[in-house]
């Protein structure tokens, strides 16, 4: 018997790319049961009317349905109301600007029942940025059931942190609570993580199903580096709470260090616009003072002692000397170092 499958699609703000995604959610090959739960969050352009002309004209054997939301509530709560309403004995998520190609569900869906029902099955994809030249990533079929297996594939970077192109067992998705974080962003970080610490059994296969498009002025391209780094100490502050509670086990220092990189890389990336931009000494001062505390520790946990200037810096930041910490800084980036990369 076929498994039924939920396409879950949060739609904000695509008009221009929601025909594309709605045709190859139609183009599916796979002949098992579908549902595809667009969730209307409320946008401010006319994705949602392109949307209804495209499903009045559609005569098909997916079950299309739109629920919408009263106002606009992010990609995390579109998501979850996806998970509360579907019906589908696996769940994948879409995102409303990229697609999916003829033979996803089907291929995701096979290895689904060859291997007797996995908790996750992850295909491989392909990116493309404008003007950039397109990316593809290639797993190759392997089958992890060992779950200490499971979390470090996931912590060197072997299986992708994205909560869409995968398919996930409804029912593990529901034993064990895994709903999206709300009011964060970077929400497929934390979620990835919970979901890898709890799975018991992943597939990967070589075939592309999905098409993941990198466009301008997105929600992951526009957003903030402030906001970055606070959803980042959010992420940190779940997963340890989640340890704490017993949810899961972290896997020593390497679960940690993962959560203390998330937070690193916002960090960093802070510190290079700051010396990169035209800000006057009396900005950039202040704008190292209002760094949280909590993450001061960290900047310097990172800042390795391989030179004199980073063993300065490293030092200075422990006294709090911002202003000599300012000048070195920069200093080193007028020769055109990236001290933090």
């Amino acid at each position: 018997m076929a498994l039924s499958v939920s396409i879950i699609v949060p739609v904000y703000n695509v008009e221009n790319y929601i025909k594309d995604c709605f045709q190859s959610i139609v183009d599916q090959t796979y002949t098992g049961p579908i549902e595809c739960l667009f969730i209307d969050d409320c946008g401010t352009d006319n994705s949602i009317v392109v949307l209804k002309a495209l499903m009045s004209k559609y005569d098909g054997p997916i079950n299309m349905r739109l629920l919408h939301h009263d106002k606009n509530k992010g990609l995390s709560v579109a998501r979850n109301t996806g998970i509360s309403y579907s019906q589908g004995e696996y769940i994948f998520f879409l995102d409303s600007d990229d697609q999916l190609y003829p033979g996803s569900i089907s291929c995701l869906a096979r290895a689904a029942m060859d291997e007797k029902l996995p908790d996750l099955i992850l295909g491989s994809y392909q990116v493309n940025i404008p003007d950039h030249v397109i990316n593809r990533f290639k797993y190759k079929y392997e089958v992890l059931d060992n779950h200490l297996q499971i979390v470090n594939a996931f912590l060197k970077g072997n299986l992708y942190c994205m909560a869409h192109n995968k398919l996930i067992r409804h029912d593990f998705i529901s034993k064990n609570q895994l709903y999206f974080k709300e009011g964060i962003i970077h929400e497929d970080n934390l979620w990835s993580f919970q979901s890898y610490h709890l799975a018991q059994k992943v597939v990967t296969i070589p075939e592309q199903t999905y098409y993941y498009l990198i466009r301008m002025g997105s929600i992951m391209t526009s957003m903030s580096l402030d906001r970055q780094l606070s959803s980042a100490k959010i992420i940190k502050e779940e997963i340890l709470k989640d340890a704490h509670d017993g949810r899961y086990e972290l896997v020593g220092d390497d679960s940690l260090n993962y959560v203390e990189n998330l937070l690193w890389v916002k960090c960093s990336a802070i510190l290079n616009q700051i010396y990169k931009s035209e800000m006057i000494r009396k900005e950039r001062v202040s704008r190292l003072r209002s760094f949280p505390d909590d993450l001061k520790p960290l900047m310097r946990n990172y800042l390795f002692s391989g030179t004199a200037f980073l063993s300065m810096l490293n030092y200075l930041l422990r006294l709090r000397q911002y202003g000599l910490f300012d000048a070195i800084m920069k200093y080193l980036y007028s020769r055109n170092q990236q001290v933090f990369s």
